[in-house]
C-alpha cells in the first residue's frame, strides 16, 4: 500500500545513512518498516524511531505489531518520559484501549513523578473507566504538584483551571470525595 508517511521515513533513514535492505525495492513501505524494526531492535529506547515504527505499523494495518511495540515501550524500564508520553498519545488516538492507556499513564507518573499533567491524565482516564477512588488519588497528586509548581512559578499552568471545564469529571463534581480532593472552590463554582 502507498503511504506518504513511510516514503518520507525511508528518505529520512537514507539521509541518516541507514541502509534499507530486503527483497522489496528500497524506499517501499515494507523495506522502510524492516529498516525501522532493525533500528528498534538495536535501540528500543530511541523515542523517535520506536514511535515512528508504531505509526508505520498502524498506517499499514499491522495493528498487532504496533501494539506489541507499544507494550514493549511502556514496559521497558529504560523508556523515558518522551517515549512514554508519545506511546500514551498513540494508545489514546489510534487504539483507544483504556486499560493499556491507564498502564501507560501509570508508567508516565513513574518516569515523570513531578509532572502534574501526568497525574491529571491518569485521573481523567481512571474517571472514564469508572475507577473513582483511583481517579481521586491521582487527581489529588496532580493538584498537589500543580500547587507546588505555582508557588515557584506563578505563570505556570494551573491544573485547577483545566479541572473546572473538564467534562470527564462532571458526573462526580457534587460528590463529597471530589470536593474533598479538590477543595470546595472548584466543585462549588459549578
Amino acid at each position: 500500500p502507498h503511504s506518504d508517511y513511510l516514503y518520507g521515513l525511508a528518505a529520512m533513514l537514507r539521509q541518516q545513512g541507514v541502509g534499507i535492505t530486503g527483497t522489496e525495492p528500497s524506499g517501499t513501505p515494507a523495506a522502510t518498516i524492516r529498516a525501522m524494526r532493525e533500528l528498534y531492535e538495536a535501540d528500543p529506547t530511541d523515542p523517535t524511531n520506536s514511535i515512528a515504527l508504531v505509526r508505520a505499523y498502524a498506517s499499514t494495518g499491522m495493528t498487532n505489531r504496533a501494539m506489541e511495540v507499544l507494550d514493549a515501550i511502556i514496559a521497558n524500564p529504560d523508556s523515558g518520559q518522551l517515549q512514554i508520553t508519545a506511546a500514551a498519545e498513540l494508545v489514546a488516538k489510534i487504539f483507544f484501549d483504556i486499560p493499556k492507556l491507564e498502564r501507560a499513564l501509570v508508567r508516565l507518573t513513574e518516569v515523570a513523578p513531578d509532572s502534574p499533567e501526568a497525574y491529571y491524565d491518569l485521573a481523567a482516564i481512571r474517571m472514564v473507566s469508572g475507577a473513582i477512588e483511583g481517579s481521586m488519588e491521582a487527581l489529588g497528586a496532580a493538584l498537589t504538584l500543580s500547587d507546588a509548581r505555582l508557588q515557584s512559578d506563578p505563570e505556570a499552568r494551573d491544573i485547577r483551571d483545566d479541572l473546572m471545564t473538564d467534562v470527564r469529571f462532571d458526573p462526580i463534581r457534587s460528590m463529597t470525595l471530589f470536593r474533598e480532593t479538590v477543595g470546595g472552590a472548584v466543585a462549588q463554582e459549578e
